[in-house]
């Protein structure tokens, strides 16, 4: 019975990987592809692309491993395969850090919003965040290898391996998470002060609100995804229960599946809540609006009754 979960999982897994590939190499191309698409947000938009790509590429490394039941692609690959993932994560935590702030000081401190709302501030941040992240994660080229000979991955020494634990809970996902849902609050809090204030001040509120609505979805999607991997690997590493325990695994590897399906889930919110994309996606594919199509056909009809007003009398002059 495990087994069978299990192969959904990573049937699951392999469907994120199908998703996320087309939906943002489709966000990546859209925004190199439309002039309309080139702006500060997107800069970031596009960096976070990059990175669910990344964590898309990692994939069939993962399940490759789970379906032959050893590692087969060497030490050295092993070594990339497992900083490439934390490093994807690390770029992600911090964007959606940084999305979040983007939408905190244009609702909340719009006058501060100039110094940080640059093409030049968003390519230097977009750029310096991978050597960074990379610096980060240096450790996992010592430590990542082929347990057994068989598994890859990382074989902390003892005295290290709570430290790296609590350094990658608190500062890679707990303090950047009330960060953002400390951000959001606010940016909530003063949307509703201000539906009372003059409509000038509304107006300029309403502008910000399709930008501010997406960013939020995009963190309340990050937080959802990876939360319960979070709660799962706090519990695993210090509960009563072995760390090896069947259990454990097995739940650690839903919740996996859970936070790595940000990568795909990411550009569906794109798609679905910024009236842009979707506008540049039915350009790509031809597909035209209810709208569009009414008019069309509407403009057809009037064209065809008029054709066969024209013939009636074109009969009626020959008769």
């Amino acid at each position: 019975m495990l087994g069978v979960a299990i192969q959904v999982i990573n049937a699951f897994f392999a469907l994120i990987a199908v998703v996320g590939l087309f939906g943002n190499l489709l966000i990546f191309y859209i925004i190199f592809r439309f002039s309309i698409m080139k702006n500060v947000s997107n800069i970031y938009t596009l960096t976070l692309v990059i990175a669910n790509l990344v964590y898309v590429c990692w994939i069939p490394f993962y399940l490759t491993e789970e379906y032959m039941g050893h590692w087969p692609f060497g030490v050295y690959m092993c070594k990339f395969h497992k900083f490439s993932g934390y490093v994807s994560y690390t770029v992600t935590n911090v964007l959606v850090t940084l999305i979040s702030a983007d939408r905190y000081l244009a609702i909340c401190h719009p006058s501060k919003l100039n110094v940080f709302e640059t093409y030049k501030f968003a390519m230097l941040t977009s750029i310096l965040i991978w050597p960074v992240a990379a610096a980060f994660r240096a450790p996992l080229f010592t430590y990542a290898g082929i347990n057994n000979k068989t598994e890859c991955s990382i074989m902390w020494p003892e005295n290290a391996k709570s430290s790296w634990f609590i350094v990658n809970a608190v500062v890679g996902f707990l303090i950047t998470s009330v960060l953002i849902l400390l951000m959001y609050l606010l940016v909530m809090i003063r949307l509703r002060k201000d539906e009372s204030s003059s409509q000038q001040r509304t107006v300029s509120l309403h502008a910000n609100r399709a930008t501010t609505n997406l960013a939020l979805m995009i963190a309340l999607a990050y937080l959802l995804c990876w939360t319960s991997y979070w709660f799962i690997a706090v519990i695993r590493r210090y509960g009563e229960e072995p760390e090896n325990s069947k259990t454990y695994i097995f739940i650690l590897k839903i919740s996996l599946a859970l936070g790595v399906s940000y990568s795909s889930i990411n550009p569906m919110l794109y798609f679905i809540l910024d009236a842009k994309f979707r506008k540049c996606f039915n350009t790509i594919f031809g597909i035209r609006s209810a709208r569009i199509r009414r008019i069309t056909t509407d403009a057809m009809n009037m064209e065809l009754a008029k054709e066969a007003v024209e013939t009636a009398n074109s009969d009626n002059s020959n008769s």
